[in-house]
């Protein structure tokens, strides 16, 4: 049995368990066995932005980097709107030349995204990670097969969004993930399966069949 946490700041290696560790260009140092790649909206150094831009190609470039991202729009932190949705369709364009999915970052700039998506034509597959905003918010993204969600500490809060929105969802469009908090990712799953009213078994084995539908690598 594996758990599989695909968005984690942490290093971690554990037996069972694949963590997709998340780099980001401009501010991380160090690199786990698989990895995602991305700048981060409150990472983006304006006046080194070409620096940072080839740096991340160069990186998701490589076998063990599994995805592009974590990239996006924040509307509470970071640059300007121009500068933040010009870096997220570099990353669009990487991930769909190196056939990669996104790992997205997103606060209040939920119609930016959608536009970026647009403009650039992405029909690869994107994951909304650690979500926990409004239902309706989800909606336009329920209607694209290519989106899937990313749930984290929120699903141990009893009456969050993520808890409400991981109980509508079908199974194959979920994943989990600790992202930057001290918790253990089976603690994450546990959350899962007592909202679901479902066996480890089930969710475990259909987390493993999302990661091999949508990341490149890191399960054999």
């Amino acid at each position: 049995m594996k758990y599989i946490n695909i968005h984690t700041h942490t290093l971690v290696e554990a037996q069972n368990e694949l963590h997709v560790f998340n780099h980001i260009v401009g501010k991380d140092t160090t690199f786990s066995k698989y990895f995602s790649a991305g700048i981060h909206p409150w990472h983006v150094d304006e006046k080194n932005l070409d620096g940072q831009l080839a740096k991340l190609r160069e990186l998701v470039s490589q076998a063990n980097c599994v995805a592009v991202g974590e990239c996006g729009i924040d509307k509470v932190q970071g640059p300007d709107m121009p500068t933040q949705e010009k870096v997220l369709r570099e990353h669009i364009k990487l991930a769909i030349e190196f056939n990669k999915p996104l790992v997205i970052h997103c606060v209040k700039g939920f119609q930016e995204l959608l536009k970026c998506l647009k403009a650039e034509k992405f029909a690869g597959n994107f994951i909304m990670h650690g979500f926990n905003s409004p239902i309706e918010i989800a909606f336009p993204f329920l209607k694209m097969t290519n989106c899937y969600f990313s749930f984290g500490r929120a699903l141990i809060q009893d009456g969050s969004n993520a808890e409400i929105l991981i109980k509508m969802l079908p199974l194959d469009r979920v994943f989990l993930e600790t992202d930057a908090k001290e918790i253990n990712i089976k603690n994450i799953y546990d959350a899962a399966i007592v909202i679901n009213s479902i066996s480890e078994l089930v969710i475990t084995e259909q987390i493993i069949s999302n990661y091999k539908k949508v990341f490149v690598n890191g399960l054999n």
